[in-house]
């Protein structure tokens, strides 16, 4: 059994008593040259595929053997769950702001220093290490995450497993790598793929840290962590990239980042814990942990086949132009929606026992991402040509036929990454799952013809029609039949949506104009953003006059 002297307490702040952050960042090759393997971002937000009730139950009989006798950790008032959220949000938008500034300018750089190919290879090794590091937490990590009582009794047995299954998987990584390298017609790329496979030592490590980070709602810890990491990993990776390095630039930059994420999340860790090893604990954290794990694995491999595709079909010079592509088709993604996911899961499980506020919250949530994301998504997709060429030069140009499609597959991804998240602070972690195997099941077979049909556009569009006539009805039926209101949500959608279609035509007409491409993408911007705000004010205005209105009335 663990003891006190198992551990060392620090100081922490009110948040410790906080639980149940559970969504994570999506582990996609999306910010390429910066993602960090440390903070949640392997495990996808869609990975809490489990039934909290159970965990409690488990939990209870385990504090009751031990004697500890706590009660849950588990409940804020609503007042403190505001708070929390509000505070998470802004951190979470902040911090999003900043590294999609950071990865915005390091891919202008980078691209012109590197070709295609070492983007392509370094792919390889980061689409391996991804796949692969989404189950070295074996799932502990989101059960930790989600565990109704204090971590004292099980911390320290976390610890111990995670890093023994992490060093497991790195030996395994390493004497892997120069067949996987082959397979994907890159074997110069063993020595990147090797080099990356650290990342899971680091990952492994600092696994309990970043549980309890999200657990107390400590969304500046990971923000300012990250933002550390991405300053330390563009020096290292430009000044290598200039020296010469090729893609080992870009994989020991991601190595330091995921080094420096990893300790500021040490340092400031509201509790630092020994490594211990309690067999039952270990049973109880497997149990839980392991379909945990599984369901991570279907996320991660679901979000990376098109990658995986790519490189084995079309080879590494395909593959970096398809990274380009999907990185900027991202960008709308990661800065709006991906800032809301790391606070939802926390704030949706909060209603989980009220079903009418939750399908109100979920409605409004999704309306606020569709608002926000898909002005910027449209314009990607109608001057995908103009984009490239102006922010990456001619060598890219390529890259704008999947650009097309992708930015339209993002603006879809806006709704499907916020939709698990309901389902599973509902108690439907179960459907989640199944949603997203379903996904996966449909997505290889359209990639792959894609891909032999008509090369990086072909993928993007086998994207684009697996999500709009397969994923996006599947979840519309799943919410419908667990109690959301599909009437809710399309009126939170309708006048965005509306504003979508203008902006389509606004800048499809711009695009074809006989101009250069700054011209084009200048005008394009500026006149469907300009009618896009005209369409939803509609929607705006009578929100933002209540909340006048509700401000005077409060001040009287």
């Amino acid at each position: 059994m663990v003891t006190d002297s198992a551990r060392t307490v620090v100081k922490a702040g009110p948040e410790r008593a906080s639980a149940a952050n559970g969504a994570v960042a999506g582990a996609s090759i999306e910010g390429l040259w910066l993602q960090p393997l440390m903070g949640g971002t392997i495990s996808d937000d869609t990975a809490i595929f489990c039934d909290l009730t159970e965990i409690e139950g488990d939990g209870l009989r385990r504090r009751a053997a031990t004697g500890a006798g706590q009660g849950p950790s588990t409940g804020v008032g609503p007042g403190e769950l505001g708070t929390l959220v509000k505070r998470g949000l802004k951190w979470a938008f902040a911090g999003a702001f900043v590294m999609r500034f950071g990865t915005f300018l390091t891919g202008l750089i980078m691209a012109r220093i590197l070709s295609p190919r070492d983007f392509g290879v370094y792919a390889v090794g980061f689409v391996a290490l991804t796949v692969t590091a989404s189950i070295n937490d074996i799932g502990i990590e989101p059960t930790l995450v989600r565990w109704p009582h204090d971590l004292d009794d099980v911390a320290p047995t976390a610890i111990t497993v995670v890093m023994a299954f992490s060093i497991v998987l790195f030996a395994g990584f390493w004497f892997a790598a120069p067949a996987f390298a082959r397979a994907f017609n890159t074997p110069d790329g063993t020595g990147v793929i090797r080099l990356m496979s650290v990342g899971l030592i680091i990952s492994g490590a600092f696994t309990v840290n970043s549980a309890m980070s999200n657990r107390a709602f400590r969304v500046h810890v990971r923000t300012s962590g990250e933002v550390a990491a991405m300053v330390v990993a563009i020096v290292m990776t430009i000044g290598l990239a200039k020296a010469g390095f090729g893609a080992y630039s870009l994989a020991w930059g991601s190595i330091t980042g995921n080094l420096v994420i990893g300790s500021v999340l040490f340092i400031w860790a509201p509790a630092r814990y020994r490594p211990g090893l309690d067999w039952p604990t270990a049973r109880l954290l497997l149990r839980h942990g392991l379909p945990l794990a599984g369901a991570g694995l279907i996320v991660v491999a679901t979000l990376n086949t098109d990658t995986i595709v790519v490189g084995r079909v079309l080879g590494p010079v395909a593959l970096g132009f398809y990274v380009l592509a999907w990185n900027v088709s991202n960008w709308p993604v990661t800065l709006f929606s991906g800032a809301v996911n790391n606070v939802s899961l926390a704030g949706f499980a909060k209603l989980q026992h009220h079903q009418a506020e939750l399908s109100r919250a979920f409605a409004q949530a999704v309306g606020a991402v569709v608002a926000v994301t898909l002005p910027f998504c449209v314009l990607l997709g109608t001057l995908s040509s103009p984009a490239i060429g102006v922010l990456y030069g001619p060598k890219w140009t390529h890259a704008a036929t999947a650009l097309t499609f992708l930015a339209l597959l993002a603006a879809i991804r806006a709704v499907t990454l916020i939709s698990p998240d309901a389902l599973v602070a509902a108690g439907h972690g179960r459907t989640a799952l199944g949603l997203q195997g379903l996904w996966l099941a449909a997505l290889i077979p359209s990639l792959v013809i894609g891909a032999h049909l008509h090369g990086i556009a072909g993928v993007g569009l086998g994207h684009v029609v697996v999500a709009g006539a397969v994923v996006l009805p599947a979840f519309a039926w799943a919410l419908r039949r667990k109690g959301f209101s599909l009437r809710l949500i399309g009126r939170a959608v309708a006048w965005p949506v509306t504003g979508g279609l203008c902006v389509a035509v606004v800048a499809t007409v711009v695009s074809h104009l006989p101009l250069p491409d700054m011209a084009r993408l200048a005008l394009g911007g500026t006149l469907g953003l300009a009618v896009y705000l005209t369409v939803i004010r509609s929607l705006w205005v009578p929100i933002l006059e209540a909340r006048r209105l509700k401000r005077r009335a409060m001040a009287l």
